[in-house]
């Protein structure tokens, strides 16, 4: 290959042309001096003309050298830029979907720490979806409630989440405690809805009896437990919905107290889940299903015997 089709050799040239030092451009290009110094001397030979006047410290580019580097430069850009866009359409792009506190408290550092790990993986994070997103294949993979079976998804069974209801000591004081799911009747109700999760209507005792119908004197609902929270810290009403290990603070502070003792909602469980095509051709997508699941799995179980531990010495002392 003659030197002048050769985009290594140009590369050389120009970072000669731009540092004035063969010591330098070899750091710039990654190549050694003396390869840099044949790569000019034949670009030279094969123009006919010198390129660059190495009488001077630094180096200077001769006047034909100049129209040649400025010429030369924005097609060596170009390759540059071309080789880039390959390089970035080589990494997978995976969108992953989770409820908002868990990409909040937790799941964005799962996913950073995975991406140190797997450098070819790259991360979209949002927020819940319903199960049609996966399908769609607008989301790779999500965890939300356990959908239907679907022979066309992998759901991988990740934690069942505990919740329990809870409300502010000034709350209490002003609007009174309520004792069973009748009493809600006089009360706000602070409820989540968001992805597949629908705002809870029943509640169920220590033996698994489902209560009447819930019914508030008025409810306001959202999309994530974090706003809920915040609301109820204002006083707002009772959370139903709650994630006591993300009030551990509060808890520990004595700010919240459990409301209809013996009544919870019904266990939430959550599943990763994919779309089995998309899997099977996706061995990068595949591997992170296997690793969130063990992952996420391992963690969430450790969250929920802590917020057990939490709720039976704060809420129960």
């Amino acid at each position: 290959m003659k030197k002048i089709d050769n985009l290594q050799a140009w590369r050389a040239f120009l970072a000669v042309s731009k540092t004035g030092s063969m010591s330098i451009a070899s750091q710039v290009t990654d190549m050694d001096s003396p390869t840099i110094s044949h790569y000019i001397t034949d670009l030279e030979s094969e123009l006919g003309f010198k390129l660059i006047d190495r009488s001077t410290r630094p180096f200077r580019l001769t006047p034909r050298g100049r129209i040649v580097a400025d010429n030369v430069d924005p097609l060596e850009r170009g390759f540059q830029n071309l080789a880039e866009l390959f390089e970035d359409e080589a990494k997978s792009v995976i969108t992953v979907a989770a409820p908002l506190d868990l990409n909040q408290f937790y799941l964005h550092d799962q996913l950073f720490s995975y991406g140190l790990e797997h450098p070819s993986v790259r991360f979209y994070l949002r927020a819940s979806c319903p199960i049609e997103d996966v399908i769609s294949g607008r989301v790779d993979i999500a965890m939300i409630d356990r959908p239907v079976s679907n022979p066309d998804l992998v759901i991988r069974f990740c934690v069942q989440a505990l919740s329990v209801p809870l409300a502010t000591k000034e709350y209490v004081e002003r609007c009174g405690n309520p004792k069973t799911p009748e009493d809600l009747k006089s009360h706000t109700g602070l409820l989540l809805r968001q992805g597949m999760h629908q705002m809870t209507s029943y509640l169920y005792d220590r033996e698994g009896r489902m209560s009447p119908p819930l019914r508030w004197k008025r409810f306001f609902m959202a999309d994530t437990q974090i706003t809920l929270n915040h609301m109820m810290l204002e006083g707002k009403g009772i959370v139903i919905d709650c994630v006591p290990q993300h009030l551990a603070r509060e808890l520990e502070e004595g700010r919240l107290v459990r409301v209809l003792s013996g009544w919870r909602r019904k266990p939430q469980e959550l599943c990763i889940v994919t779309r089995r095509d998309r899997e099977s051709l996706s061995d990068e997508l595949h591997d992170f299903a296997l690793w969130w699941t063990k992952t996420e799995k391992a963690a969430a179980t450790e969250r929920t015997r802590n917020a057990e531990r939490l709720l039976k010495s704060v809420l129960e002392a």
